[in-house]
């Protein structure tokens, strides 16, 4: 009888490794989407943007480190993708560091 009142719920280890990896890449793609092309009709912006994870930032991050690390001269090109990345990611840190400190909300930064 225990068995009758236990409901399935779906998990994503039930599904094939390449969709779980496609719906998150459309995830990460639809909020650099709101963030890098922001427009008033756009439907749970505020929500899209609360619900956040680190897989946009790590590719943003890696995607610069590689662009940067390609254009450099051969000796560097690994101390360039190092630094790049390095710099980012502890940026990162401290800005999102100083935001849970402050408890601020991305919509009221500005002062009047």
């Amino acid at each position: 009888m225990a068995d009758n009142m236990v409901t399935a719920m779906p998990t994503t280890l039930d599904e094939p490794v390449s969709e779980t990896i496609m719906r998150d890449l459309r995830q990460v793609a639809d909020k650099l989407k709101v963030v890098l092309l922001p427009r008033e009709d756009q439907e749970g912006v505020v929500q899209k943007l609360k619900d956040w994870d680190l897989w946009g930032p790590l590719l943003v991050c890696l995607t610069l480190s590689l662009l940067l690390s390609v254009t450099a001269p051969e000796s560097q090109k690994a101390l360039v993708f190092a630094s790049v990345f390095f710099v980012i990611w502890c940026g990162a840190a401290v800005v999102t560091l100083n935001a849970q400190l402050l408890v601020c909300s991305p919509c009221n930064t500005h002062h009047t």
